[in-house]
């Protein structure tokens, strides 16, 4: 089951633009469904970071301590066990930031060139003329005109 819900946290995160939001969430208390799920994804997405449940919480003026994550216990909120983690996207400027804090920390002597993608080649294929086709001329049957007979005087 991790490894399938894995893969659809892997797939959201494509969609989620920067300065957005992923909510995790689940029907489950165990740690290697949420908690474990939730720290692999991190660790494989350095531009995503969590935003602890608590400070979300408190913004909409609920009361509600449950630390970085969202965790509800059958027994301490009478009702099912549910978790979630928050995470947002950073911003394309603070990526940026730390990829060139990155490129400080290691110098590096050699330069890199970055060859643009070929274009791909487009076939476009022309759509032949088919010959116009004739449609034969309907001949409307001519009008008979009726002569009446003159009547002998």
């Amino acid at each position: 089951m991790t490894v399938k819900q894995a893969s659809i946290l892997e797939r959201a995160a494509r969609l989620v633009k920067d300065g957005g939001r992923l909510v995790y969430a689940t029907c489950s208390l165990l740690a290697d469904e949420n908690e474990q799920i939730a720290a692999a994804f991190l660790a494989a997405h350095p531009e995503f970071s969590l935003l602890p449940a608590k400070d979300i919480l408190a913004q909409q003026h609920i009361e509600l301590d449950t630390g970085d994550y969202f965790r509800l216990f059958p027994h301490l909120h009478q009702t099912d066990g549910f978790f979630a983690a928050v995470f947002e996207k950073k911003p394309v400027s603070v990526k940026a930031e730390q990829s060139k804090a990155e490129q400080n920390a290691e110098p590096v002597d050699e330069k890199l060139e970055v060859e643009a993608p070929a274009k791909a080649k487009k076939t476009v294929k022309t759509p032949t003329k088919k010959p116009a086709v004739k449609k034969p001329a309907v001949k409307k049957p001519a009008e008979k005109t009726v002569k009446k007979a003159a009547k002998p005087a």
